[in-house]
């Protein structure tokens, strides 16, 4: 059975994807209403690493080599 699989590269190490994230985020930011500048995507890129950074998940094996 198909799994689904969801890949947060916050680091940029795996995929060279930074404007169509930043326009991924703004899109999602507009349609929910949301300050959708620069400023607002750089809060969710903001939030979305701090995140990252407090998982306790982190430090198991598998994401060992994982960044922020």
């Amino acid at each position: 059975m198909p799994k689904s699989v969801l890949l947060i590269d916050l680091d940029d190490t795996l995929i060279p994807d930074v404007p169509a994230a930043r326009a991924a985020i703004t899109g999602t930011l507009r349609t929910l209403g949301l300050a959708d500048g620069a400023a607002g995507v750089d809060a969710v890129l903001r939030v979305a690493r701090a995140r990252w950074r407090a998982c306790p998940y982190r430090e198991l094996p598998e994401l060992a080599r994982v960044s922020s």
